[in-house]
């Protein structure tokens, strides 16, 4: 994993901006805050677009405020973590676009490479693991304490506690280094993965009783509305928990899990180990990994579900 280009990169330049992609998950959060920590051993300036709005509940144990920035502020450089797209960016896309000093760093396949520098290898399972060997390998800092608590939350919430097929041995052993630098591996697991509100365990019947099946039961799919996270007084982020759940049935090759926002549906696809759904995502204008993507569509609940189903079908 050569990371010479992004070293170059961050020791020619001063003040950085970091940002991530829309609606920030567990490896954007963790890796943005870990290369915060970095830049900050290293005595450089920098921020992290995201506000505190946009950390998910179950993500706030390692948010930081200080380090959130305002995207109007004047920045020397970005960095941008764990975006597959340009379009993608939440916060801080024009000022990425107008600046002459970009990086972009990520492990998504569908990444083309939009930074002035760019670090992207599919090969590896998490963002996080490739600003762990970043610091460690490249910049020869031994990430420790909360950089360390950041960088491990990133990796295992993007392989799913290291049970995704993406998970390498590579992985596993920068998740046992960053253990031995101190991570508490059973409380940040118990934080991911066995933590639940009363508002989420009452909504999960709710949401199962949507659920469908098609193409011969090799198609499952669920549905959440605004409506009724409005009317539980909860947000989308907090029942990502479930997107999962559909590709767990057994006989389902790709899992669907749609949130309708106003005239806009999102879908998030969850595939077994014969569909690529990247290609599937891509194909509608989204993106994403093999096994897990996603896709914003205009329309209906069931004309977006129509549209993706008659994609996985092309390919099934």
């Amino acid at each position: 994993m050569n990371l010479e280009n992004i070293k170059e990169f961050i020791l020619k330049n001063d003040n950085f901006a970091i940002i991530g992609h829309v609606n920030p998950d567990g490896d954007c959060i963790g890796s943005c805050l870990g290369l915060w920590y970095m830049l900050s051993s290293m005595g450089k300036k920098s921020k992290v677009l995201i506000s505190d709005d946009d950390v998910p509940n179950f993500l706030r144990f390692m948010w930081v405020s200080d380090a959130s920035g305002d995207e109007n502020d004047k920045y020397d450089a970005y960095l941008c973590l764990d975006c597959a797209d340009i379009n993608r960016i939440a916060r801080g896309g024009d000022g990425f676009r107008a600046c002459a000093e970009t990086a972009c760093i990520d492990h998504h396949r569908t990444n083309v490479g939009f930074g002035g520098i760019n670090a992207i290898f599919p090969d590896a399972a998490a963002t996080g693991e490739i600003i762990y060997y970043l610091c460690k390998d490249t910049m020869g800092i031994s990430p420790k304490g909360d950089m360390a608590d950041c960088l491990y939350t990133a990796i295992v919430s993007d392989t799913g506690g290291f049970k995704y097929s993406s998970t390498t041995g590579r992985t596993m052993r920068a998740g046992a280094c960053l253990v031995e630098n101190g991570v508490d591996n059973a409380k940040i697991f118990k934080l991911l993965f066995d933590t639940y509100t009363q508002k989420q365990m009452d909504i999960i019947g709710d949401i199962t009783a949507t659920l469908t099946t098609h193409l011969d039961g090799k198609v499952a799919a669920i549905y959440v509305t605004d409506e009724l996270l409005k009317e539980r007084d909860m947000r989308f982020d907090d029942v990502d928990f479930l997107v999962s759940m559909p590709r767990s049935i057994e006989g389902v090759e790709v899992g669907l899990f749609l949130k309708k926002k106003g005239d806009q549906v999102k879908v998030s696809l969850r595939s077994g180990d014969k569909v690529d759904v990247s290609k599937i995502a891509f194909s509608l204008g989204g993106g994403g990994h093999m096994r897990a993507a996603g896709i914003t569509i205009d329309g209906t609940l069931e004309e977006a579900k129509a549209k993706v189903i008659e994609k996985i079908k092309e390919v099934l």
